[in-house]
């Protein structure tokens, strides 16, 4: 297991997505292996309004910008006034101290030159994404707990030098292991006891602590129910139903798809509650098409040919393989996720044609590990798919013809 995972802020070829993939493979294999990992959930409080300008410009000055620059960008930063406005009603003015300019080009890049220094140099994992920070470290001893909270004090020491603050009371723990009996450090920031949850939300996407996903799945098909409700019942009176279709795939489906391959399900009983959303869905389509609803029982792959839709199961093995495609394309960087993959030596003779080389996994935890998942569901097409010559477009035109 690799001993570092550290991506940042809000940069190309980076994601929310490929933030939450990382972690979810870190934790994959270390639950598959039997251990437990500690993950440290931080919140800055406003910390895109805290950012210390003198701070800011002390650090560009230290990364080796001229003094012309510096002192264009200290002049863009100073002597902003803001106010507040509701329903036509503005407040008085006032002279903005601190914080970047949200909206902005240049705001993102001042944020992440102010705040990755606050992990440098730790010697425990960390993920950032903007002001989402979260720290880990696989714990099968006292000594790596104290490891991680002396990697707490660091980070919390380093806040108050550069003028944020964290909210300890927001700030979080979550052990994830299937232990009966796992090590419960108490974790502190300045004394204070960090609250332990068994579950927490991260980045949208809910991880509960034994790492089967199975809140957030019910969650996602809760919210896109209501979501497709207001979409049928806005529709109501819509005669043509590509238009339907697109609110469907843009208010619906999407909440069904996000970040899919750290959370896809591998047993029948999620999957159907997915695809039950779907469903629904195409029923109504199909009435608006031919004036009646389908018979009961009607298997599903004629209702999703005659709308012309993909099924949830395909739209997920498409991504996990569109995934693995931009991987090795330099598309998205996730390193700790590429250095897991093993590409296979073909022997003279050997029957086997795979590329890659898929591991022995111990668990159903390991089996539903991105890169496992990515690996064989890209096996399963690769007579027809190779990722080292096609194109997405080609991809999903594979996908789309073989549903």
């Amino acid at each position: 297991m690799a001993p570092f995972i550290h991506a940042c802020n809000i940069t190309k070829c980076r994601s929310t997505e490929t933030n939450l993939v990382s972690i979810s493979q870190y934790l994959s294999d270390a639950l598959d292996n039997h251990s437990q990992v500690d993950v440290v959930y931080t919140d800055l409080s406003k910390a895109f309004d805290r950012i210390d300008h003198g701070v800011l410009l002390i650090k560009l000055e230290s990364f080796g910008f001229s003094d012309s620059l510096v002192e264009l960008i200290r002049s863009y930063l100073s002597d902003r006034f803001m106010y507040v406005g509701v329903n036509g009603y503005a407040s008085k003015s006032f002279k903005q101290e601190s914080g970047v300019p949200q909206g902005s080009v240049l705001g993102p890049l001042f944020f992440n030159i102010f705040i990755n220094d606050l992990v440098d140099d730790l010697d425990v994992p960390y993920l950032l994404f903007a002001d989402d920070m979260k720290i880990y470290l696989t714990v099968d001893s006292i000594d790596d707990a104290l490891r991680l909270q002396g990697c707490i004090e660091e980070i919390s020491k380093r806040c108050k030098l550069n003028n944020l603050v964290l909210n300890h009371l927001k700030c979080s723990i979550v052990s994830f292991t299937r232990k009966t009996k796992p090590l419960l450090f108490d974790y502190k920031i300045n004394g204070s006891i960090l609250t332990r949850r068994e579950s927490i939300r991260d980045l949208g996407v809910i991880f509960d602590s034994k790492l089967s996903f199975g809140e957030h799945i019910r969650t996602i098909a809760g919210t896109a129910f209501r979501a497709l409700g207001f979409v049928l019942r806005a529709g109501r009176e819509f005669s043509d139903v590509a238009t339907l279709k697109l609110l469907y795939i843009t208010y619906v489906r999407s909440r069904l798809e996000y970040a899919s391959l750290v959370w896809s399900p591998i047993y029948d009983l999620h999957s159907s509650l997915l695809e039950r959303v779907q469903r629904r869905f195409l029923k109504n389509v199909v009435f608006m098409l031919n004036g009646a609803y389908p018979p009961r029982g009607c298997p599903q792959g004629l209702l999703l040919g005659e709308v012309g839709l993909q099924s949830l199961l395909d739209r997920r093995m498409e991504h996990s393989v569109i995934f693995l495609f931009k991987l090795f394309r330099g598309l998205q960087e996730c390193p700790h996720v590429l250095e897991r993959i093993s590409l296979r030596v073909s022997r003279s003779g050997s029957r086997v044609r795979s590329v890659f080389y898929i591991g022995q996994r111990h668990t159903d935890i390991g089996l539903k590990s991105p890169v496992t998942r990515m690996l064989r569901n890209y096996q399963s097409v690769e007579p027809h798919i190779d990722i080292f010559c096609c194109s997405i477009s080609q991809i999903k035109k594979f996908f789309s013809i073989s549903s």
